[in-house]
């Protein structure tokens, strides 16, 4: 009766029935409309604010917890590299989508030894799901990875008013001007993957958070 569950934005209902819910929106919440899909007491909480849905959140709670494997994702190629490999997964249902692509396409189909060496063998990643971190990590490994703009849409579109709004390494179209930037501030996403520090510090303003919504002491 006094556990906690969290669960992510793909979870409709409450299969756990748990008592006491937060919904973590790690993407866009596919439900807002569907009152069989939360109650009002539910806890939302976003990962980024242009994940947040207002009406839900309108705090703007934010909860960011990160991980990063340095030994699985590293670059191990520092060889000379040609071609293009694809990002697909959340992008799956653009209207842009080619009939055909000219190399591997990653969608959920690969090992993530997989990806790395995909990663690592190739010069462009073009990503088809412009909200991902396997851009960052395509970089790490070596690859540039270089967002699909939708019709219509700028740089602008995919980035919030967070302080850290704009992503280092990622470049938003294939003009020469993005690339040099994505390659010019790889060091600096490298510097930024330790999250250790930032992680103690989130999940201790989240237990506080979760003991004033639900009282007692929150223990993870």
């Amino acid at each position: 009766k006094e556990s906690i569950v969290i669960y992510p934005e793909i979870v409709y209902g409450n299969p756990m029935l748990s008592k006491n819910v937060v919904r973590w929106l790690l993407f866009h919440y596919k439900y807002p409309l569907e009152s069989r899909a939360y109650k009002d007491t539910d806890f939302f909480v976003a990962y980024r604010k242009i994940f947040n849905n207002i009406k839900l959140n309108p705090q703007e709670i934010l909860l960011k917890i990160n991980h990063f494997d340095r030994k699985l994702y590293r670059q191990y190629n520092f060889s000379e590299r040609k071609g293009k490999c694809y990002i697909i997964r959340k992008g799956k249902y653009r209207d842009d989508l080619p009939q055909k692509f000219d190399g591997p396409c990653f969608d959920d189909n690969m090992s993530e030894e997989e990806v790395v060496k995909m990663f690592n063998e190739h010069k462009f990643c073009y990503c088809y799901d412009t909200q991902t971190f396997y851009s960052s990590i395509a970089a790490v490994c070596g690859c540039i990875p270089i967002v699909v703009l939708e019709a219509g849409k700028t740089e602008l579109d995919y980035l919030s008013s967070e302080k850290e709004n704009r992503h280092y390494v990622v470049a938003y179209g294939d003009s020469l001007e993005q690339i040099n930037y994505a390659i010019e501030t790889r060091d600096k996403l490298l510097n930024a993957l330790d999250f250790d520090e930032k992680n103690k510090d989130n999940v201790s303003a989240f237990i506080e958070l979760l003991e004033q919504k639900f009282g007692g002491v929150a223990r993870l």
